[in-house]
């Protein structure tokens, strides 16, 4: 009986078994699922992201330069177009006019011109008559055989006739700026009548339209925008313009490669390349401004806001602006330790950085010849990135930097103690500049 009874008895036992380890295993927590690799050497890499917009790399928006009714309209948008062709018509008719009447008056007034020089001559003729007739009363004169009433009224005939020659040579210079004038005149009207007829300024596309054939355009002002009928982009090469945070802003140069996605274009990136840059260092910073001073219209005032990145974090001016930290007064409120004039340091360097900037900035005003009427503004947003500076209400974090340039006006080494906002910027620019703040304006 007993060695019956024993094979079932180990099987239970071996079920047993079992059941009890996997209701064990069923209880364990699941551990965390990791990759293995083997060990080499790769280079690291940092990704900068950045949102922005995707625009043609050339596009020119055509506006109105005349005022009138759309006549013909020779494309849509979304049409390809050539260099050269024909894209809208505004109706010429008082264009031309205004050419008919000019031709006009320049044909009048250089016909007015010859007259007044035909006049001229008959006025030296007349001259010379009647100096002869004075030679002729002096030999009279002399020989005794005439009457001083006689001389005298030769005498008086040749002052006449020269006045006379004298008013004639006036007329020719008057006649002659009014040719100019008219001149003038009819160049303008004919370049209006040239703006009522548009072509294509290049092979692109017409990316938009805003006018119906049977519309009429409105020419702009300058505070008013005119009518942009069209818009002609060339699509060949299409650029990426993004806002990177000024903190990622030292991690990209130019000619990295780039990854672009499109929101209207999902599930597909394009490989594009990092063309420009402009990251408000001083070098490009003074670069701009001197590419705005040659682009400004010659002799128009100007309006131009320079921002500096410095003292900004990340603090990375170069050693020769760095001072011996051992040599800096800290301030009362700051232990006395090694990283602390470390820090200090790092941030009198960005400081004078930012005076060699401000330096170029009056250089290149004086080399400009705007120095003598320009009014310079030096202004910060916050104190300095400092322990109890910016971001606190500790006399560094509210200590901003304010700096006024105005020869003629503002003498030099003054000081002020007015508590100054920055919404008092603005209207006291424009009080300077001989204008009235807006209504609304703020300061």
């Amino acid at each position: 009986m007993f060695r019956r009874k024993w094979p079932w008895v180990v099987a239970i036992l071996v079920v047993a078994g079992v059941a009890a380890g996997a209701y064990a295993r069923s209880k364990q927590e699941k551990g965390t699922l990791v990759t293995g690799e083997a060990v080499q050497r790769r280079d690291l890499e940092a990704l900068v992201s950045a949102s922005g917009k995707i625009e043609p790399k050339r596009s020119v928006n055509i506006s109105a330069q005349t005022m009138g009714r759309v006549t013909s309209i020779g494309v849509r948008e979304g049409d390809s177009v050539k260099s050269g062709q024909f894209l809208l018509q505004i109706d010429p008719v008082s264009a031309q006019s205004a050419v008919r009447r000019d031709e006009a008056g320049v044909a009048g007034a250089r016909t007015g011109l010859e007259q007044a020089r035909v006049q001229l001559q008959s006025s030296r003729a007349s001259l010379d008559v009647v100096r002869q007739a004075l030679k002729r009363q002096q030999e009279l004169w002399a020989a005794g055989l005439t009457t001083r009433e006689a001389l005298e009224k030769a005498e008086a005939e040749v002052e006449m006739r020269d006045s006379d020659l004298n008013a004639r040579t006036q007329e020719i210079r008057t006649r002659e700026e009014q040719v100019r004038q008219q001149e003038a005149g009819l160049v303008s009207t004919r370049y209006n009548l040239s703006q009522s007829r548009f072509e294509s300024p290049f092979d692109g596309i017409v990316t938009r339209r805003n006018i119906e054939e049977g519309e009429n355009v409105v020419v702009g002002t300058m505070n008013n925008a005119g009518t942009v009928l069209l818009t002609v982009a060339d699509m060949s090469v299409i650029e990426a313009e993004v806002e990177v945070d000024e903190t990622d802003i030292p991690l990209v140069q130019i000619g990295q490669k780039a990854t672009i996605t499109i929101d209207a274009i999902e599930g597909k990136t394009f490989a594009g390349r990092v063309d420009y840059l402009r990251n408000g260092s001083d070098v490009q910073a003074i670069e701009q401004m001197r590419e705005f001073l040659t682009e400004k219209p010659a002799e128009k005032p100007f309006c131009l806001w320079l921002n500096f990145s410095d003292p900004h974090h990340v603090w990375n001016a170069p050693e020769s602006f760095r001072p011996d930290p051992a040599s800096l007064k800290l301030p009362a409120h700051w232990p006395d330790l090694p990283g602390m004039r470390e820090q200090l340091a790092d941030y009198c360097a960005e400081v004078n950085r930012l005076d060699r900037s401000m330096q170029a900035v009056l250089a290149l005003l004086a080399e400009r010849g705007l120095a003598a009427n320009t009014l310079v503004v030096f202004a910060g947003d916050n104190g300095a990135a400092l322990p109890h500076g910016k971001g606190s209400l500790y006399d560094p974090g509210c200590n901003v930097p304010f700096v006024v340039r105005w020869p003629g006006h503002v003498k030099p080494g003054t000081e002020s103690r007015a508590l100054l906002s920055a919404e008092d910027l603005a209207p006291t620019l424009l009080a300077a500049a001989g204008l009235a703040p807006g209504p609304k304006m703020s300061g």
